[in-house]
């Protein structure tokens, strides 16, 4: 009856996922995109159409600065469009592994990074409810809430020693910025896991009185020479687009892992005791593993949705959904869920 129980939760859950594997969709979105790299596909058009979006609006000249709806940033000039670069992303795992489990960067980046992942309160356990697009979108909007200290309307907008809280927004909307790339890691704490996320990108980390962006006029797409115009936004010739996800790196395939794939597939804890733990909620019928997946992959499918996305057929998408928000997992209804069947019965 256990079985039968949970078999009957998971078809319910992972339903939606099952039908856009069918379309060839979710299975590739969910493969890294670099070469054994720790960020997937999906997250990477996720963080790259949140933080261009964001960039697109300074360029426009459409950023609030703070909570008062009367300061408005400056157009930014030359501002230019993001990319993901497999490069990046692997200056940031090695820098993080560099440091103790136990340290909250004990020494910081000559990079621009954005970093989050601190034991001392500001944690994000493997439990919880966030991943990387949803933490940098999140960052990227913290102009909304604080706000430059000082920035003229006709001159270049400057990080200064007031904004500390805006240090990575800074980071990440500095007009030079033209490449991203991402880790995540996994360390151990008294009560659960805590993930740690580092980024970097292709600039220094900005410091006092460093520019963030030169002020342009907002009325039409302003980029140097010899950059062009992709909406608001600036690229270059060499602009990456999906195909530089290190496919032409010749490293030799390990077919043994694959075989071991194929002759053990995962546990998922349905039954029993779970071999993976379960810490989250009282009931120990399911892993905390599980728990995350069925999480990760309908927030996946809502944020395709909230993007535009959505395939209906090869020229048609679903129109963009608004105020979707971000499923969180519920014991009590974990709980509920699991007495239903008892009902049927």
């Amino acid at each position: 009856m256990l079985r039968l129980k949970y078999f009957i939760i998971l078809i319910i859950l992972i339903l939606p996922a099952v039908v856009a594997s069918e379309e060839g969709e979710i299975d590739t979105l969910d493969a890294a995109y670099c070469k054994n790299g720790a960020v997937t596909q999906n997250d990477v058009n996720l963080l790259l159409s949140s933080l261009n979006d964001q960039r697109t609006k300074l360029a426009k000249g459409l950023q609030s600065n703070g909570n008062d709806e009367d300061s408005v940033l400056p157009p930014a000039k030359n501002m230019k469009k993001l990319a993901y670069d497999c490069d990046l992303e692997r200056k940031a795992k090695l820098f993080l592994d560099s440091l103790d489990c136990d340290n909250t960067l004990s020494k910081k980046p000559d990079k621009g990074y954005f970093y989050y992942g601190d034991f001392t309160g500001n944690d994000l356990r493997a439990s919880d409810n966030e991943d990387l697009p949803c933490l940098l979108r999140v960052q990227s909007k913290r102009i909304n809430k604080y706000g430059f200290s000082s920035f003229k309307t006709n001159e270049p907008v400057e990080y200064t020693d007031d904004d500390e809280k805006l240090l990575f927004y800074a980071n990440l909307m500095r007009a030079k910025a033209s490449k991203i790339g991402c880790t995540v890691r996994t360390c151990p704490s008294d009560k659960a896991e805590v993930l740690q996320y580092l980024c970097f990108t292709d600039q220094k980390n900005i410091q006092i009185r460093e520019q963030i962006y030169e002020v342009g006029t907002g009325e039409n797409c302003e980029c140097d020479e010899p950059m062009t115009c992709e909406g608001s936004l600036c690229v270059t010739a060499e602009f990456p687009g999906p195909s530089t996800a290190d496919e032409d790196e010749e490293e030799p395939e390990d077919h043994e892992d694959e075989d071991k794939d194929e002759e053990e597939p995962e546990d998922y804890g349905f039954e029993g005791e779970p071999k993976e733990p379960s810490t989250k909620c009282t009931s120990q019928e399911i892993s905390d593993t599980m728990r995350m997946r069925m999480q990760k992959i309908h927030n996946r499918l809502r944020s395709q949705l909230a993007l535009g996305q959505v395939k209906i057929n090869k020229r048609r998408t679903l129109p963009t959904a608004s105020n979707i928000n971000y499923l969180v997992w519920d014991c009590a209804l974990e709980e509920r869920g699991s007495r239903f069947p008892q009902k049927l019965s």
